[in-house]
């Protein structure tokens, strides 16, 4: 059963980043890992070993890591890290 608080997070990180992406969710340890992928990057958030503020965006194109506040996403940003642009 998904709680709350896992929807709040989808919801918060997916109207950040906008639409174009595929969505997955896994279990992963005791917890969850959301993926939103499209065919620039692919940007991960984990509520496991990790600091649930931040999203994890992997530029597939040359597998350049970068992690993002989610708070600190700006409409400016999305389309920069829609192309991996950052």
């Amino acid at each position: 059963m998904i709680d709350i608080i896992l929807l709040q997070k989808i919801s918060d990180i997916s109207s950040k980043i906008g639409p174009g992406y595929t969505f997955s969710m896994k279990n992963y340890l005791d917890g969850h890992h959301l993926q939103w992928k499209n065919q620039f990057v692919s940007i991960v958030w984990r509520n496991v070993n990790w600091d649930e503020d931040k999203v994890e965006v992997l530029r597939f194109e040359d597998q350049e890591t970068r992690y993002f506040f989610i708070s600190e996403i700006k409409v400016s940003d999305v389309h920069k890290i829609n192309i991996g642009n950052f």
